[in-house]
Order: structure tokens, then C-alpha cells, then sequence
């Protein structure tokens, strides 16, 4: 009897079909889960960028108002030229402040700026009195009217004694012992 060619199973082939198919599955899901994830990464990265371009523009909008109060106050910060200052402030309310576009407390802030403009006027590059300043005005006046005060109790007291001195004048016959220009004289003289 013959053998017939090619009727019989060869082991090799099917190992090699076997382990080209297992291959072939294990692959395909291994690169289905790695392009799952990646869509994962990409889609929290686009969130991040997001989160941060918020928080970025947040803190834009945070230091504008932070330099135009210092400046208003008296102590403009250091390292920031007073035309950066001044252009932020203007554009902010001009409403072309990109970094405040989306902030809740624009309308009151700018509301803050306006009242703050019509004590203190920006002459283009800083406030032209500031509240440092207008607390020294103040000062200077509390202390002229202190003067004015001590002036005006020690005219009192002296007008007291001069009226006192006359009525004892009057009661004894004799003439006062401070003549009234004395008074008078002495009274006008600040401290």
C-alpha cells in the first residue's frame, strides 16, 4: 500500500496557527486598551489645560485689582511700572480685560474703581492724591485745630481771670491788676 501525500495532519501547522491566532487576539486587545487610555489621558489633559487657563487668567485678574488698590492706598508694588498699572486699570474698564472676561465680581469691582476715581483721579499713570496722602492732609488739619483749640480755651481762660481780676477790682475800688490790652496781647500769641 502507498501512502497518500498530504492526507495527514501536520503538528507543526497547527501549533503555528494556533499561536499566530492567540497572538493576533492578544494584540488586538492589548493595542484596543492602550488607545482607550490614551483617549483617557488626552481628555484629562484637555480638562487641565482648561482648569488652568481659568486659574491663570484668575490670577491676571486678581493682580490688576491687587496693584490698582495698593496704588490708590499709597504703596504702588515694586517691579510693576505704573503705565502697566494704569494700561491694566484702563482696559479693565474699558471691558477689554481678557483675563476678567469671565469673573463673577467685574460689575462690582468696577464699581469700586469708579468711586475710587472721583475721590482719587488717575492722572494716566497713578491716582493723583492717594489715601496715604489724604490721611496726612487730615492729620495736618486735626493738628492746626488742636492749636486752634488750645488757643481758644487759654483766650477763655484768660478772658475768666481778666473778668474775675475786674470784678475784685470793682469790690475793693482798686484799679485792675492786668490791663485789658495785656490780656488781650497775651491771649493773641499761639503756643
Amino acid at each position: 500500500m502507498a501512502k497518500k501525500k498530504g492526507g495527514g495532519s501536520n503538528l507543526g501547522l497547527i501549533i503555528t496557527l494556533v499561536f499566530f491566532v492567540l497572538t493576533t487576539v492578544i494584540l488586538g486587545v492589548t493595542t484596543y486598551m492602550g488607545y482607550n487610555e490614551i483617549d483617557k489621558h488626552e481628555a484629562a489633559k484637555k480638562e487641565a489645560d482648561k482648569a488652568k487657563g481659568i486659574a491663570e487668567n484668575n490670577a491676571k485678574y486678581l493682580r490688576m485689582q491687587n496693584r490698582v488698590l495698593f496704588s490708590a492706598i499709597g504703596y504702588p508694588p515694586a517691579g510693576v511700572e505704573k503705565a502697566e498699572i494704569a494700561r491694566d486699570k484702563k482696559a479693565f474698564e474699558e471691558g477689554s480685560f481678557a483675563a476678567a472676561a469671565q469673573e463673577k465680581d467685574k460689575d462690582e469691582v468696577l464699581k469700586v474703581f469708579r468711586t475710587l476715581d472721583k475721590a482719587m483721579p488717575w492722572d494716566g499713570t497713578a491716582p493723583t492724591v492717594t489715601y496715604e496722602d489724604r490721611i496726612t492732609k487730615l492729620g495736618a488739619e486735626v493738628e492746626q485745630w488742636k492749636a486752634k483749640t488750645r488757643n481758644a480755651e487759654k483766650m477763655a481762660k484768660d478772658t475768666e481771670t481778666a473778668k474775675k481780676d475786674l470784678e475784685e477790682a470793682r469790690t475793693r475800688g482798686s484799679p485792675p491788676s492786668r490791663s485789658p490790652t495785656t490780656i488781650s496781647a497775651r491771649s493773641s500769641t499761639p503756643n
